[in-house]
């Protein structure tokens, strides 16, 4: 429907969102890749859940658990049992980050900053409602670095969503540039513990178990399983 004439038209519920408030945060994160270089200097390939057409700014996606990038790429692979897990074979990156302007985006700041909270941890067709929304957020406020947000993999733990391109460094040294993260690889052709089978959420399902507990009023952690190969 129309705005009625002299009225102006409605704007989307992020339009009218406030500055968000930002925090440093000073990690050690992981990450999981086929390649060898750890970082995204120019834009990535395909579409993801904080990048795509509405958001066309290179995005690193870090996990805050050690277990969380081999995680994910199961995730996205379709791998489910022990076995499989054995066979995927990553290259594992260790990262040094420092930032002064994190937005630490969890279901409630979600639900506050028009964004459905189900989105944060969704399977892909929730991709673009992220996309979207990030695009809007920067492009308002650009001095944003990063998101932290659930991690659609594993319940309870975090990923941090470092917005624009960074370069890789070696992990003692102290960075030149604001783009220079230090990094060191942990480990190649290395495979997710097997005890992870069972534990990580499926690309298309719905049903997230810190977002369920969040929905139902309680509290949900991570309990890390016992390293098993």
């Amino acid at each position: 429907m129309s705005p009625a004439a002299g009225q102006p038209p409605a704007r989307h519920p992020a339009a009218r969102r406030a500055a968000p408030t930002t925090s440093a945060v000073d990690l050690v994160v992981y990450r999981g890749i086929s390649g060898m270089r750890p970082l995204w200097w120019t834009p990535n390939l395909g579409a993801g859940r904080w990048h795509g057409p509405s958001q066309p700014q290179p995005v690193q996606y870090l996990s805050t658990h050690p277990m969380g990038p081999l995680a994910e790429q199961a995730r996205h692979a379709g791998t489910h049992t022990a076995a499989e897990l054995r066979q995927l074979r990553r290259h594992v990156f260790a990262l040094r980050v420092r930032l002064a302007r994190v937005v630490e985006l969890d279901f409630d700041g979600a639900a506050a900053g028009g964004l459905d909270p189900a989105a944060l941890v969704g399977p892909p067709s929730t991709y673009p409602a992220c996309s979207r929304w990030l695009g809007d957020l920067i492009g308002r406020f650009p001095e944003i670095e990063a998101l932290l947000v659930p991690c659609a993999a594993l319940a309870g733990v975090r990923t941090l969503v470092v917005i624009g391109k960074r370069h890789p460094f070696p992990y003692l040294s102290t960075p030149r540039r604001d783009l220079d993260v230090p990094c060191a690889a942990v480990g190649l052709d290395a495979h997710a513990v097997t005890s992870l089978a069972g534990r990580i959420v499926p690309l298309e399902s719905a049903d997230h178990p810190a977002l369920r507990a969040w929905s139902e009023g309680r509290p949900h952690r991570f309990v890390q399983p016992r390293a098993i190969a």
